[in-house]
């Protein structure tokens, strides 16, 4: 059971923001996506952690009116812990 927190809807809703401002469909259509995402690749984790990913994924497609896949949702959370933290966490 998931925790309806204050920080959860915030993290939700500014997931949601960035999956509307982000996210499109290619013109030879399919699902939305970022179209600067080039890149392809797996992504090693725990059942836990596939499990929240899919419960945020849940979450945030309710919010936007379409499907959001979990990847995508780690994809942007990728991204934004790189651009939070400048990537120094990398470097070391």
């Amino acid at each position: 059971m998931k925790k309806d927190t204050a920080l959860r809807k915030l993290i939700i809703g500014n997931l949601a923001w960035e999956v509307k401002t982000r996210f499109q469909t290619p013109d030879t259509g399919g699902r939305r996506t970022d179209p600067a995402w080039t890149e392809r690749r797996l992504i090693g984790m725990t059942k836990k952690t596939l499990r929240r990913v899919e419960e945020l994924a849940a979450d945030v497609s309710a919010r936007v009116g379409f499907e959001v896949f979990p990847i995508q949702v780690m994809a942007l959370i990728l991204e934004r812990s790189i651009e939070t933290t400048g990537g120094d966490f990398l470097r070391r």
